[in-house]
């Protein structure tokens, strides 16, 4: 696969100066500050994570492998992690909220890989401004719910695949039956 970057658009990069080789860096440690502070801020379970939490807390390994109760659900690979973190760091927000917010921090380092992949360097760093801004990617990367690990899987996702410039049959249904498992 070819990148925007290797098509000879005769589009100027950086018409305005807008790009710098450190600006996405500090984008990257802004959005990084952002996510921490609504996680240390320590606010209350609302509801709906609270019921997932009592699955979690309350339930074996085993059991999260079986319906929740409360009407949720969340992926296997989610719950496992969520009930690792509270066994090690103990039953509070912190620890439940710990590894979306590894998710979420994580998340801005795999999206600006992945722009630099397909965009143009000043279209990297727009997108990046926007991901690492935007609202609803700060707050569920500091909420007990498994949207912001959605979020990195599926930049992952999209990484995969572009490691290589050619695949073949072998490896398209390797990636295709990794995606199936992630979901």
């Amino acid at each position: 696969m070819e990148n925007l970057r290797d098509k000879k658009l005769n589009l100027p990069d950086c018409k305005f100066g807008f790009y710098r080789p450190i600006l996405p860096y500090l984008i990257i440690a802004f959005g990084v500050a952002v996510r921490l502070v609504e996680y240390l801020s320590n606010r209350s379970l609302w509801a709906d994570e609270a019921v997932l939490a009592l699955n979690i807390v309350n339930r074996s390994y085993l059991e999260l492998l079986q319906p929740l109760d409360y009407d949720q659900g969340a992926q296997i690979g989610f719950l496992m992690v969520e009930k690792f973190a509270v066994q090690i760091l103990g039953n509070n927000e912190y620890a439940l909220r710990l590894f979306p917010f590894i998710c979420g921090v994580g998340s801005l380092f795999l999206f600006y890989e992945l722009g630099k992949k397909w965009l143009l360097k000043s279209g990297v760093t727009i997108s990046l401004l926007l991901f690492a801004c935007l609202k609803y990617l700060v707050y569920y990367s500091a909420e007990v719910k498994q949207y912001s690990s959605d979020v990195t899987i599926t930049i992952l996702l999209y990484l995969l695949p572009l490691a290589k410039q050619k695949l073949n049959r072998g490896q398209m249904i390797k990636y295709c039956l990794v995606g199936a498992i992630a979901i």
